[in-house]
């Protein structure tokens, strides 16, 4: 099963998994808006997805919501469950449709306590998660909704490795944590210039290029990931 499991991580780990662990591993599809995790609840779950995106998006008490980092089928949702009951700062939320696999939250805390290879290789994906979480909050800050729309795109595009991106300008202004009106206005200059086309709650890049040269420079960061080559290295792996 993990041979094909279609997740980096998780196929990075299939030597380290014990067989146990990997027969509580379980296929589990994702729709689009579901909540994986709350913020404040103990993390039931992690998620090794293998199609679609998740968010780590951070909530105010009146229901806005900006996202901080994207994850697909380089990664694991639900990384607090590695620390035993620690509560979830964030919420992960279903961007686009897909599948993944889930396992318990106290199998993988277990494994992840007894297995060094498992826990060094989960460490640094969570390492890096955070830096991509401390990337996104500079990119809030400091470049323009046009850029980090850009961005955003680029990395689901890359992520998902495909060029036709099933979001609504609803989601994306949850996404950016801005209007829809100002998202409607930037994706309506990105169209006029021929970079995407937008039509019925999807998205098509037409000239990557163009959309690098509008994006900040956030989004080479943040294309980058991590994959085991053998037992005794972790590499930078750039997506495609």
């Amino acid at each position: 099963m993990l041979a094909t499991a279609q997740n980096v991580l998780l196929e990075a780990l299939a030597q380290a998994l014990t067989p146990r662990t990997s027969a509580s591993l379980e296929r589990v599809p994702l729709q689009r808006n579901q909540i994986l995790v709350r913020a404040g609840d103990a993390v039931r779950y992690a998620y090794f997805p293998t199609a679609g995106l998740v968010s780590i998006a951070a909530l105010t008490a009146a229901g806005q919501a900006v996202d901080l980092a994207v994850i697909a089928q380089e990664g694991l949702v639900g990384v607090s469950a590695l620390f035993g009951n620690e509560k979830a700062s964030h919420h992960a939320i279903v961007r686009l449709e897909g599948s993944a696999f889930r396992i318990s939250g106290g199998i993988l805390q277990r494994e992840f306590a007894l297995n060094e290879r498992l826990r060094a290789v989960l460490l640094e994906y969570a390492y890096r998660l955070s830096l991509d979480v401390a990337q996104s909050a500079t990119c809030l800050c400091y470049h323009t909704v046009l850029q980090r729309l850009c961005r955003w795109l680029l990395i689901a595009s890359d992520k998902t490795s495909s060029d036709l991106i099933g979001v609504t300008q609803d989601t994306l202004a949850q996404v950016l944590g801005v209007a829809r009106p100002v998202v409607t206005r930037a994706a309506l200059e990105l169209q006029d210039v021929g970079a995407i086309r937008s039509r019925h709650g999807r998205i098509q890049l037409i000239d990557r290029p163009m959309l690098r040269r509008s994006a900040c420079e956030c989004v080479s960061s943040s294309r980058e990931m991590f994959i085991c080559h053998d037992d005794d290295s972790v590499s930078k792996v750039t997506d495609k």
